[in-house]
């Protein structure tokens, strides 16, 4: 499998390519006999540190997830870049709770309406990891 580092988004994330490489590939291969068999789920879903029915879901959604994450990092005061920079693995889990939330459809309509910030905390699932890394950021600006 590869995945090609060139994106046209500039919210790429490894979650959205796979998922799209997935989709495509199922897609052009559809008459193809059980299309990935299990064991070759299983194999994509652990180099994705997924679990089976994770990967299920991720190809089933539409990829919007990146830009609702990088929405809400922006309301905490975050840069994607240089927290992946930091901590690679902690962007990696942001990625994978907000690709695999079931509360997409009302974040992206409550960011279309411009609500406040404090109602999606509400429901958010990546709010006291966003939390955490503001609190850690701003000892660092202090220090």
């Amino acid at each position: 499998m590869v995945f090609s580092m060139k994106d046209s988004s500039a919210n790429w994330s490894l979650l959205d390519s796979a998922s799209r490489w997935i989709r495509n590939t199922l897609a052009k291969h559809a008459d193809e006999a059980a299309l990935l068999d299990s064991a070759e789920q299983e194999r994509i879903a652990c180099d994705l540190n997924l679990s089976v029915a994770e990967l299920q879901t991720l190809c089933a959604r539409d990829g919007r997830a990146t830009n609702l994450l990088q929405k809400r990092m922006s309301q905490f005061h975050l840069e994607k870049d240089e927290i992946k920079r930091v901590h690679p693995a902690v962007v990696r889990d942001l990625e994978k709770v907000c690709a695999l939330c079931e509360s997409d459809a009302k974040c992206s309509r409550d960011f279309n309406r411009g609500t406040d910030p404090a109602a999606l905390s509400e429901y958010c699932p990546n709010t006291p990891t966003l939390q955490e890394l503001q609190q850690e950021q701003s000892s660092q600006s202090a220090a």
